[in-house]
């Protein structure tokens, strides 16, 4: 009757996966264009971000992009 209970996996937060599922989808499309553009420093990214009112760390896209968030462990 209880084969296979498991506690549910949580999936916490990661800063840039919660601002990219809040945008429009064009908006989407040109944010994972900016994350996967090697030109793009991390900093400079996140002045350009917070400057269009988006406040996002430079560690938070580090992170996100080194695959160190939690979308990484999602399934």
């Amino acid at each position: 009757m209880l084969e296979g209970l498991e506690p549910p996996v949580k999936i916490g937060a990661c800063k840039i996966r919660t601002i990219h599922d809040a945008l429009k989808p064009e908006d989407q499309e040109m944010l994972k264009k900016a994350l996967a553009n090697p030109l793009w420093t991390h900093s400079g990214l996140a002045r350009e971000l917070c400057d269009r009112g988006l406040q996002i760390s430079d560690q938070a896209l580090r992170m996100h992009r080194l695959g160190r968030c939690t979308c990484a462990r999602k399934s």
